[in-house]
């Protein structure tokens, strides 16, 4: 394999797992995102259901206290009513209608129009009123544009007299009570005009076909891909709230640029590394062939050995000499060699004590600077043999 393919190889797989590195790193960084942004919108909620909740409780007691005293003069709804917004300051009016047409209202200035007036008359109104009482619950309309200006929502809740002795099941219903919350305030107050600048915002009131049956903030045109969504369960219906940051999902974690200029860096040194050490395999290599060839030009016989004394390189005139080709390769030891001469009996100064001669030859003749003998072989030719012993401890041997 030539070395442009290993580095562009190298390259491909290195760039594949730092962009599926990336790829779960952005994962990771949108699922924290996510999380976050939850764990904000879960605050928002509370403080809208905390809210709620507190006002239909108080509008609930008032219906009660209505239901309780049908005859209510004007004076004592407007001391009720005063109560009542004193607790919940972001109520604009309050406005009760015996058999569904208004007869008090409070505040009364700016909301004179509003007496006599007959929700079965009104069109647009009518519908939810009517549901209000059939039901026995509040109902929300809204937000709808005020007269007055701004937006309001309008919380309404059905007044029930208390049930006749012998009829303790039958409701008797008596008319409906009103309430109008300023709705601008009511957003400003839970802190959801700050959350607009980061947020794109969508609360809405699900109807059974999954479609928005009220709009109560924000646009489903401006709601991007794939929005958090948290519910809300009041006594009137539910809500969804719906949210994804400004300019939809980010399509990069925070220094992704950065990020891919150190891969690339740390993959240009490893692909230095890498070509860098193919050089200088490919010159080892080199050397090792011109080593060979040299050795296979002598017309001497040429073995080396390593350190732990076990061949690493001969020549062929070295086996031609010998005549142990069968019997040397690389990897044989050093010590297996001399013993499988001498017992050959080709070295005539150690025949009849070969283990004294490879012992001292080992421990003394070589590792003194050099060790020479003859070698007669067989075939009645004589082979001077010269050992030398190297500084890093290898061996080299000629057969002369």
């Amino acid at each position: 394999m030539t070395q442009a393919v290993v580095l562009t190889t190298v390259g491909l797989v290195m760039l594949i797992f730092g962009h599926r590195v990336e790829t779960l790193a952005y994962e990771n960084y949108i699922q924290k995102l996510r999380t976050d942004i939850t764990l904000e919108l879960v605050e928002v909620r509370e403080r809208i259901e905390e809210e709620v909740f507190q006002s239909i409780l108080d509008l609930r007691e008032l219906a009660a206290i209505i239901g309780e005293t049908p005859d209510l003069e004007v004076a004592e709804f407007n001391r009720k009513a005063a109560e009542y917004l004193a607790k919940n300051p972001q109520v604009i009016n309050v406005a009760v209608a015996p058999d569904l047409v208004i007869s008090m209202v409070y505040p009364l200035e700016g909301n004179e129009s509003a007496l006599g007036l007959n929700y079965r008359d009104n069109e647009a109104q009518i519908e939810q009123v009517e549901e209000a009482m059939r039901t026995g619950k509040g109902v929300l309309t809204g937000p709808v544009d005020l007269v007055q200006g701004g937006r309001g929502v309008i919380l309404r809740q059905p007044v029930f007299l208390p049930p006749l002795a012998e009829a303790p099941d039958v409701p008797r219903p008596w008319g409906i009570l009103s309430i109008v919350l300023n709705y601008d305030d009511f957003l400003v107050s839970l802190g959801v005009p700050e959350l607009q600048e980061r947020f794109n915002l969508l609360l809405i009131e699900p109807g059974n076909d999954g479609k928005p049956e009220q709009i109560m903030l924000g646009s489903p045109d401006e709601m991007g891909a794939d929005p958090i969504r948290l519910n809300f369960d009041f006594p009137f219906g539910q809500w969804e709230l719906c949210a994804t940051p400004k300019g939809g999902w980010p399509l990069t974690r925070p220094r992704y640029e950065e990020q891919w200029l150190l891969r690339f860096a740390f993959i240009a040194l490893t692909l230095l590394g890498i070509s860098y050490i193919m050089r200088l395999a490919a010159k080892r290599r080199a050397a090792e062939v011109r080593l060979r060839n040299g050795i296979e030009a002598l017309d001497h016989g040429i073995v080396m050995f390593g350190p732990d004394r076990r061949v690493t390189l001969y020549n062929r005139r070295y086996l031609d000499m010998t005549g142990s080709e069968q019997k040397v390769e690389v990897g044989t030891p050093y010590q297996d060699i001399m013993r499988e001469n001498l017992l050959g009996g080709v070295v005539p100064e150690a025949v009849g004590h070969e283990d004294e001669f490879i012992t001292d030859w080992l421990e003394h003749r070589v590792l003194e600077g050099g060790a020479d003998t003859e070698q007669h072989l067989p075939d009645g030719r004589i082979i001077k043999t010269s050992d030398r012993l190297m500084e890093d401890g290898s061996i080299v041997g000629l057969r002369l």
